[in-house]
């Protein structure tokens, strides 16, 4: 077992090649935590792998290439990651970011799109594809991170496209973490329209026979309402996804979950006489961390004269670093913060 708080566990960063992103992957790694760092540019996800040390000769942290813009490259390499390691991380640190800063009148539109696309699509983009996964393995407290900034509050001259990206993100985290907090069982079972995506075995090139089942653009079958459900009308489980998980069919005649099935997969059988699903939470937490100004490469843009401007607002009067960041992102990513939901997060330095 590795040592550190996150000893086990596995996180995937985004804009893992610099800045924040890069110190996340070193304190989690420090902590204990198998990463898997991701970045655009694939060379500056190299040189963070590079970086990182393990307290096990048997860690193997893994880096890809990702453009969090585009949901096919997110699907894709979420897949490899977990086909890889067996298990969806349990740790998800969105820290990529671009900006395209410019004055409001002189700003073109596709300047702005992609920042929207990156900051705030990319972060709803890699939650969701994950917190899919997490639900398909029925993985319970798990941590999500979202990186907003302070900008997103205050507002900034020449920044209303990072601003604006910035805001959705804090806005985003707190509806994720009523939504992923209070996810159970009994939820998805009865909520037909949560459709969840299976990512734990490759298609058998079965066609799906019921309304229950849905065909993924990946070929993969799944149900509707996920995990062990996977009813079929005629009362038996999913074929597909019994002998996947269990080597057997455990097929039922009654209409009713298998007891075996039920028992591996939330540790207790857990059945109703009235037929309904322990109502215990996934607890998957998503939390924002919103820092002031943070010597990264992507403010050495900044001009020195604005920078002095910025630096005599804070209280501290200095700039933050990365690596103070980092450490409350490996706060949140831990139990000990089991019970911090929803919370937005100031690194600012006062």
């Amino acid at each position: 077992m590795a040592n550190g708080v996150l000893g086990g566990k596995l996180a995937f960063v985004t804009g893992a090649g610099s800045g924040i992103g890069r110190a996340a992957c070193q304190v989690l790694a420090r902590e204990g935590a198998k990463v898997i760092a991701t970045d655009k540019d694939e060379k500056s996800a190299q040189k963070t792998l590079s970086l990182l040390k393990s307290s096990s000769a048997t860690f193997q942290h893994l880096h890809f290439p990702l453009d969090v813009s585009r949901s096919e490259e997110v699907y894709s390499v979420v897949k490899s990651a977990i086909e890889h390691f067996s298990v969806p991380p349990s740790i998800v640190v969105n820290c990529a970011g671009i900006t395209r800063d410019n004055f409001l009148l002189k700003l073109d539109e596709d300047s702005f799109q992609q920042v929207i696309d990156v900051n705030l699509k990319g972060t709803f983009l890699v939650t969701q594809t994950i917190a899919r996964a997490l639900v398909e393995a029925n993985i319970t407290g798990a941590s999500v991170i979202n990186l907003a900034s302070i900008v997103g509050r205050t507002g900034n001259i020449g920044q209303c496209s990072y601003a604006a990206s910035k805001a959705g993100i804090e806005a985003f985290t707190k509806t994720t973490a009523k939504e992923l907090g209070n996810l159970s069982p009994t939820k998805l079972h009865c909520r037909e329209e949560i459709s969840a995506v299976c990512f734990l075995g490759k298609s058998n090139g079965a066609t799906p026979t019921t309304v229950e089942h849905a065909a993924l653009p990946c070929g993969i079958s799944v149900a509707k309402a996920s995990r062990a459900l996977h009813r079929q009308t005629s009362g038996e489980m999913c074929t597909e996804c019994s002998t996947r998980r269990f080597g057997a069919l455990h097929r039922q005649t009654s209409g009713e979950m298998c007891t075996e099935c039920s028992t591996r997969r939330f540790g207790a059988l857990h059945r109703q006489t009235s037929g309904e699903m322990c109502t215990e939470c996934f607890g998957i937490r998503c939390n924002v961390v919103v820092p002031g100004f943070i010597d990264t490469p992507m403010t050495d843009a900044v001009p020195d004269k604005v920078k002095e401007k910025f630096r005599a607002t804070i209280a501290l009067k200095r700039f933050g670093r990365a690596e103070e960041v980092a450490e409350v992102i490996a706060f949140l990513a831990s139990d000990k913060s089991s019970y911090v939901n929803g919370a937005s997060i100031e690194v600012i330095g006062g």
